[in-house]
């Protein structure tokens, strides 16, 4: 497989997210300021397929270091709270 057969492979097995809403958003930083995570509820409607829309509720962990004064993510974890197929 080259990067043009790559590519198409990861974008026909995605599936297209329509909308992303942030219901909340909570970062917490450590005393020193070397280390941070942030919490976020989102809320995505995401197409099943042409017609039907699925939406889903997250919640989304981002773990980030300090390193020569800039933020760089360690770890990013997804929990799926809820998915509501179209019937």
């Amino acid at each position: 497989m080259n990067l043009a057969e790559l590519k198409k492979a990861v974008v026909e097995s995605e599936t297209p997210v329509k909308l992303v809403t942030i219901l909340s958003f909570q970062p917490f930083i450590a005393e020193d300021e070397s280390m941070a995570f942030a919490t976020f509820e989102i809320e995505e409607e995401v197409a099943e397929d042409s017609r039907d829309i699925a939406k889903n509720s997250l919640i989304l962990t981002e773990i980030y270091k300090k390193e020569r004064s800039r933020w760089k993510i360690q770890l990013t974890h997804a929990s799926q709270k809820i998915c509501l197929l179209p019937n």
